[in-house]
């Protein structure tokens, strides 16, 4: 089963059964960053990645980040990946088979950019 990641219209209302928070002062143009890893073991798991963004400390450049999430063992992508621009909070419903998952954050745009954020399982 292949996981989705899409941008949310409404909010949530289920028990969490987990929380994950991560911080990114600063994520220059071009690298990307990982956060810890989490475990699910439902046959089908939900959850929600809510993020912000913003310029990091001395930048001047428009936001770009890109969120997708990958297989903590081997790197590789199980969701589609979703590119959010500019200074903003947003939340991005997933659905993931059972497995050991990390969020991967790539900075795509032209400055230092600040993620934090909080991943949470239902």
């Amino acid at each position: 089963m292949k996981g989705s990641l899409r941008t949310a219209l409404k909010r949530s209302t289920t028990l969490i059964r987990q929380l994950i928070t991560f911080l990114f002062p600063t994520i220059f143009p071009g690298t990307s960053v990982v956060t810890r890893s989490f475990r699910v073991t439902q046959l089908v798991n939900n959850g929600e990645v809510i993020v912000s963004q913003s310029r990091a400390t001395g930048s001047t450049a428009t936001p770009v980040v890109r969120y997708q999430l990958v297989n903590a063992g081997t790197g590789l992508p199980v969701t589609n990946s979703i590119t959010v621009t500019g200074t903003r909070i947003v939340v991005l419903p997933f659905v993931l088979p059972p497995g050991t998952f990390r969020l991967r954050i790539a900075n795509s745009g032209t400055g230092g950019v600040r993620v934090e954020g909080v991943i949470l399982v239902f």
